[in-house]
């Protein structure tokens, strides 16, 4: 990796970490509950059948290419993000979420 790339994702990374802790302050603050979710392949990851697939996300949109759910990739990003939630709270919740 050539060093002006190193600097560029260290650069990332503090201003991660800096808005991770405003947002943790911040939080705090106002006596709101704050949870962490790891984000990794959320838009790669159908919310219907659970595949996983880089392929999956084609620049704004996604497309599974194991049951064929297709939506905005933010959107199924943010749904996956939701799930993760539940799972991290142990909220129970019915299935996975369905199209339509």
């Amino acid at each position: 990796m050539a060093n002006r790339q190193k600097q560029q994702k260290q650069k990332e990374g503090e201003r991660g970490s800096e808005n991770s802790y405003k947002l943790s302050t911040k939080a705090e603050q106002e006596n709101v509950s704050l949870v962490r979710v790891n984000p990794s392949y959320t838009s790669q990851k159908c919310p219907i059948c659970g595949h996983t697939e880089k392929e999956n996300r084609r620049a704004e949109m996604f497309k599974c290419l194991q049951c064929g759910f297709s939506a905005d990739a933010d959107h199924v990003g943010a749904l996956n993000i939701l799930s993760r939630f539940y799972e991290v709270l142990e909220v129970p919740h019915v299935g996975r979420i369905r199209d339509g």
